[in-house]
């Protein structure tokens, strides 16, 4: 594979994958046990890497024609050295060399210190463009260049028809949020949820959807569930295979793509949180563990080698955070009842999709690297999340990989709203509103409890 990928989370898989846990089995607001299929992680990272799990693509001699060759950063061999880490380049059930994308780290694989991490949250992302007509362009292309009825539209016109219809719906009204449920919804739309086939016309009108934050995949290994409402029970590994929406060529090739995402899950697993890369008042923190778990345990579960997490959602009206996401993602949306209808909610490993009223109190495992907080990426720093007094209104990102160390997030300056380069928390579903729990406290034991979080 390569020496030259960055990474900063180390693997090492727990005997226990998914940890200790507090919820009751009568608790409405926790999530079911389900079963894992385990896997190799090896073979894992090397799907990510170099598979061909979102299904289709770009004729690779279309793509480099346009883009020509590009260091990928992470030191893979052969065609996918020369893309961005976000592609993978593979061949069709048809044969065709494409350039496929997006893949799972185009969303979680980020920047951090100055080093590339697999399996962070990428924050970087500008989707504040409607990119449906450079997919267009492109279908237009490879028709002209190869034929009409050439094996290379028979590799493409899946990736260009989905990203088209998407293109529209899921335009963030600045950079960082990530709006792949957005995506997700409108290439739903258009495709049957049994046979995946292409529809003619949409079967529904997606509805508005704000972006998320993305998650760090080494979080996972706490969860029952996936997403931020905890939408996606049951099969993990399953659940994950959800990026081949727009690309799969059929369900066929989403059964291949299936029997290899256990070894994805594997690796998922195997990753480990990486550590605070200052120094730490023990004796402070100390202090502040204490005041974690008075305050913050119950939903944000305990730490170390006994540590349990509550794997249940808070609700709406306790956490108090911007509601809006979790209210367009329950049982009655079209996106979930497309789901509940689909493939990935059949089969003898399926998905169970039940999002609750609220939202995952996240593990902590390396909080320190996964700024912005909240389930919007409202907040940009571990000091606002404590003291509400203390967000910002409108802010602006400074860098976009170093570390604020005093703060613990983003470095950020305040900023008028506007442009897309600034987080603007009066717009609709960007709040940053809600869990208040750290105002009552003492500034000593606000900073107590900073100290303890940088050591998770």
């Amino acid at each position: 594979m390569t020496a030259r990928v960055a990474v900063l989370v180390l693997a090492g898989c727990a005997s226990d994958p998914k940890g200790g846990d507090t919820s009751t089995a009568d608790d409405p607001l926790a999530f079911g046990t389900y079963d894992q299929r385990t896997g190799d992680p090896d073979a894992g990272l090397h799907t990510l890497l170099y598979g061909d799990y979102v299904g289709s693509g770009i004729p690779a001699a279309v793509w480099f024609d346009i883009v020509g060759e590009v260091d990928d950063g992470i030191g893979r061999t052969g065609d996918n050295g020369k893309v961005p880490i976000a592609f993978n380049v593979f061949d069709t059930p048809n044969g065709v060399e494409v350039v496929g994308g997006v893949t799972c780290f185009g969303c979680h694989s980020g920047e951090l210190e100055g080093e590339r991490v697999l399996g962070l949250g990428n924050w970087q992302t500008d989707q504040t463009h409607d990119e449906s007509g450079r997919y267009a362009l492109l279908a237009d292309m490879v028709a002209d260049r190869y034929g009409a009825d050439s094996p290379e539209v028979e590799a493409s016109w899946r990736v260009t028809t989905g990203s088209s219809v998407a293109g529209p719906h899921q335009v963030m009204p600045f950079a960082g949020p990530n709006p792949a449920f957005a995506l997700e919804q409108a290439v739903a739309s258009v495709r049957d949820p049994v046979t995946l086939d292409y529809l003619d016309t949409p079967t529904f009108e997606p509805p508005p959807l704000p972006g998320a934050d993305v998650p760090a995949l080494w979080l996972l290994k706490r969860k029952r569930a996936l997403y931020w409402t905890g939408l996606g029970e049951g099969d993990h590994a399953r659940l994950l295979s959800q990026t081949a929406i727009v690309g799969i060529f059929d369900v066929d090739a989403l059964d291949a793509v299936d029997a290899g995402f256990p070894d994805v899950l594997a690796w998922i697993y195997s990753l480990e949180a990486p550590a605070w890369p200052g120094d730490v008042d023990t004796a402070l923190a100390a202090d502040g563990e204490a005041l974690f778990a008075h305050h913050c345990a119950d939903c944000h579960g305990t730490y170390g080698p006994d540590g349990a997490w509550t794997n249940r959602v808070v609700p709406l009206d306790t956490v108090g955070t911007d509601p809006v996401y979790a209210e367009a993602l329950q049982a009655d949306s079209p996106l979930v009842q497309w789901l509940s209808a689909s493939w990935w909610a059949s089969g003898d490993t399926p998905g169970v999709f039940a999002p609750k009223p609220g939202y995952i109190a996240p593990p902590l495992d390396g909080v320190w690297a996964t700024a912005p907080y909240f389930h919007n990426g409202s907040v940009p720093d571990l000091v606002g999340v404590l003291d509400s007094s203390e967000r910002p209104a409108a802010w602006k990102a400074e860098d976009d990989s170093m570390v604020d160390r005093d703060r613990v997030g983003r470095r950020w300056t305040t900023a008028e709203p506007g442009g897309i380069d600034v987080f603007d928390t009066s717009v609709s579903g960007y709040g940053n509103g809600g869990h208040t729990f750290g105002d009552g406290l003492a500034a000593s034991e606000r900073e107590a409890l900073l100290e303890y979080l940088k050591t998770l």
